[in-house]
């Protein structure tokens, strides 16, 4: 387990504790070490906006991201810090320092241009054959607030109904987008 989370990759984690049949909860370390893989090979990939919009609601996951951009943008960091109200969650002293201190000389945020667009929640349109960083909102198409349910658990009643409403629905041309790690 060890060589497993020292030299895999975030994909071959996943496969061995499927393959393996056990459960992800058991091995927290090895989920972490995935986690932590996949972040700095997607920092690769896409910038930190959309990593930051993707990983909204994990708190941990931004953790790990803010630790990245902490050697190469730290007022990106910071700002995700501070949108996310992380500062103290960070693990490591020197981040938090330099942070804390920054928050004392009242430095800029960076703004994250997904979430400027966005009235309910970040949410991110790719139009096909627009520029990039092209965006749409639920306002735009005539979706008020009080029609959108936010769902934050499987085990919810909102999750219930959203599901059944979906799959008793008709839907042309449309799909589902879910990012896993």
């Amino acid at each position: 387990m060890e060589t497993l989370n020292k030299f895999a990759k975030a994909k071959v984690i996943r496969e061995f504790l499927n393959e393996m049949k056990l459960n992800v909860e058991d091995y927290p370390f090895l989920n972490e070490t995935a986690q932590k893989k996949y972040i700095n090979y997607a920092l690769k990939e896409d910038d930190w906006m959309r990593l930051e919009e993707r990983f909204y609601d994990d708190k941990k996951a931004l953790e790990f991201l803010v630790e990245f951009l902490f050697k190469r943008k730290r007022n990106e960091a910071f700002s995700i810090v501070m949108r996310h109200d992380l500062l103290s969650k960070l693990q490591r002293d020197d981040m938090k320092e330099e942070f804390e201190t920054m928050k004392s000389f009242k430095s800029r945020t960076i703004p994250n241009q997904i979430f400027k667009y966005d009235d309910f929640w970040p949410i991110e349109e790719l139009l096909l054959y627009e520029k990039e960083y092209t965006y749409i909102n639920l306002e735009g198409f005539g979706i008020q607030r009080k029609h959108v349910i936010f769902v934050d658990s499987v085990k919810s009643q909102d999750f219930a109904f959203s599901e059944n409403e979906l799959l008793n629905s008709k839907m042309v041309n449309s799909g589902f987008f879910f990012y896993l790690c």
